[in-house]
């Protein structure tokens, strides 16, 4: 073989090489999902800092209920915000969990505003919720 034969050889293998590396990285590569934007509209978890501010601008409200696990009364209400997520057109994410005080939170976050409120009743919950959807809902306007 002559030089030139050697070089373009190193050359092939070098090209193949870096082909076979470049399937291997990405058949064995952690998928990065901190930024992906779940299909569910009731989650039993937080989103990221990410995914929050990539919903807020496009309109979503964001809301955190945060309840203790011996609430009767919060099992209502939470029914009652997954209802009012069903019905929202698609524009509330529902952040369900549990909390080690005594009372429920919930806590609100729009491109509007954000709001908290500790041991809300149903109406409190409803009002600040319909002051920051980015469309109103039909049960806003409900009497």
């Amino acid at each position: 073989m002559d030089r030139k034969q050697v070089i373009a050889l190193v050359f092939i293998l070098l090209m193949v090489g870096s082909s076979v590396g470049a399937l291997f990285t990405a058949l064995f590569k952690k998928k990065d999902t901190s930024n992906e934007i779940p299909t569910q509209k009731v989650l039993n978890y937080k989103l990221s800092e990410l995914q929050r501010k990539t919903l807020l601008p496009k309109g979503y409200t964001l809301v955190e209920y945060d309840y203790p696990q011996a609430c009767y009364d919060c099992e209502r209400q939470k029914g009652l915000l997954e209802g009012w997520v069903a019905q929202s057109d698609n524009q509330i994410y529902l952040q369900e969990g549990f909390t080690t005080g005594d009372k429920a939170t919930v806590t609100m976050a729009s491109y509007k505003g954000t709001d908290s409120l500790t041991g809300p009743t149903d109406d409190e919950i409803r009002g600040s919720l319909c002051d920051l959807l980015a469309q109103r809902a039909l049960w806003c306007v409900e009497v």
